[in-house]
């Protein structure tokens, strides 16, 4: 069990980077941003990655969790390159379809679905860029799938370059506006798709299996259905602030989105490319439920751990991004928020695996549908009278109760024994030193910087004194501090206590 632990660590440390390096540019581009667009502009932007989800989904037509499952399947082994043909090739011809469609639609209902009206070249730009990426998708989950984690990595790397270099140069030095963004992101896109065509070539059987697509779109179409309305229902909270707010308002709350989703990129995201693979090519060993417990609590202590830490400096953050501009400072209430939304979205997304595992796909379809329309519900209802907080109430509110039903079912049909206590114990921790940061906030800089990091120090001293390892853990602590002292002895050390 321990070779699995250290297997998924390394391919999600490597993950974290491919995933800060594919939406790192967006971060590093914050403060050109705050400086060249207005922030109705930002808000326009915010609106349109809306729509790039959405049609991300809609083109998968929900194979892409279905070949998850059934590329590591035993009795597919020999089917591998034939169904990632089929799917691949289904994919393209629905990337085609529905951006044919998105751009038409956008093209006449802009200022219905913006507020303002784009301009053509800016809808042929974003179409243009949207429809290489939709391309490159599948190919990028092949490369996780079969655990290509670096070559995975250098194309996000590649993304990075191409992305953050032209809209730089644009944005400074041409004085263009949000089609610079576009821009760029096509000639990553682009490229990328280029140096993937070789391993597509490679991992293609030209055989189309009729019969596995249509298990596999049994598999998939719940979840496909699910996330659509999931999608539309719950990120359609930008379009509800900008009906009460005004773009402005979308604006900060974008912006308190990007910053919290530093936590998706560098815990959930990476983590879940690379454990997500391990889980189903392992899902038949003897260790299975207690490797999935255990990672389980890992996984919620660094996760809470990052999150407080993101919290902590996050006005910080704002106020260096956003230089004097003080109208994106409204965006810093929001951040702690949407942080803790995404720990629970993190959570939602291991434990719903084993009901994948046992393909009750429907079951998963519906709890998120009922979690889709709940969360518009209390959108609705918080949005008028809080604004942009009560969106982010919202998000909270519904992935808290999304995950504790999630949790009851797969108590139900798996014998996984989740460690409860221990979770409670790391979430009771994580809040307190959220209530003593609260308080310690307004403080004169210089202290404040210094009391913060204090706090994250003690939320891992607080959980020792809780007895929150085991004692076989805290044996496997102390081998860690000896290999870093003396990496000679390690192995043996390692072979001796196995014994």
């Amino acid at each position: 069990m321990l070779s699995k632990f250290k297997f998924t660590l390394k391919n999600s440390v490597i993950y974290s980077f491919g995933n800060m390096a594919g939406k790192l540019s967006g971060f590093i581009l914050l403060p050109l941003y705050a400086e060249f667009l207005p922030i109705e502009e930002f808000g326009v932007l915010g609106l349109v990655e809306i729509i790039n989800l959405l049609l991300l989904v809609l083109t998968s037509l929900g194979l892409k969790s279905a070949f998850t499952r059934w590329y590591w399947d035993e009795n597919f082994k020999n089917q591998q390159k034939s169904l990632f043909f089929t799917t691949y090739f289904v994919n393209s011809a629905a990337t085609v379809f529905t951006s044919i469609i998105a751009f038409v639609l956008i093209s006449f209902f802009s200022e219905i679905i913006f507020s303002i009206k784009l301009p053509q070249h800016i809808i042929i730009l974003f179409s243009l860029a949207n429809f290489f990426k939709l391309l490159i998708d599948f190919p990028m989950l092949l490369l996780q799938i079969q655990h290509k984690s670096k070559k995975y990595v250098a194309m996000q790397l590649i993304i990075l370059f191409f992305t953050v270099g032209i809209t730089y140069y644009l944005l400074k030095y041409e004085s263009y506006k949000l089609e610079s963004i576009f821009v760029a992101q096509f000639a990553g896109n682009f490229v990328v798709f280029l140096l993937l065509l070789p391993l597509i070539l490679k991992n293609i059987s030209f055989r189309f299996e009729k019969t596995e697509l249509f298990e596999m779109w049994k598999f998939g179409f719940p979840l496909m259905i699910s996330n659509i309305v999931t999608l539309t229902l719950v990120l359609t909270d930008r379009f509800i602030i900008n009906i009460f707010e005004g773009l402005s308002d979308t604006g900060n709350y974008v912006m308190a989105s990007k910053i919290a989703n530093i936590i998706k990129l560098l815990f959930v995201t990476s983590f879940m490319h690379s454990f997500v693979h391990v889980f189903y090519k392992t899902m038949h060993d003897k260790d299975f439920n207690r490797f999935n417990s255990k990672i389980l609590t890992y996984y919620i202590l660094f996760i809470v751990f990052g999150g407080l830490g993101l919290i902590m400096y996050s006005k910080e953050i704002i106020q260096l991004i956003s230089m004097n501009n003080t109208e994106y400072w409204r965006a810093i209430p929001i951040i702690p928020v949407l942080v803790w939304s995404i720990i629970f979205v993190g959570i939602k997304s291991q434990i719903i695996l084993p009901l994948q595992k046992l393909k009750k796909t429907k079951i998963i379809s519906i709890i998120s549908i009922s979690a889709a329309i709940l969360n518009f519900v209390l959108n609705m209802i918080l949005i008028p009278q809080l604004s942009s907080i009560g969106a982010a109430i919202a998000t909270l509110t519904t992935n808290i109760i999304a995950s504790a039903i999630l949790y009851y079912y797969v108590k139900k049909y798996n014998k996984i024994n989740y460690e409860i206590v221990k979770i409670f114990k790391i979430i009771l921790v994580g809040i307190v030193i959220l209530a003593i940061y609260y308080y310690i906030n307004d403080f004169e800089i210089v202290l404040r910087l210094i009391l913060k990091t204090l706090l994250l120090i003690m939320y891992f001293v607080a959980l020792l004194l809780w007895n929150f390892l085991e004692k076989i853990e805290i044996i496997r602590l102390k081998q860690l501090i000896n290999k870093w002292k003396n990496p000679k002895n390690w192995k043996r050390n390692i072979k001796k206590d196995s014994k």
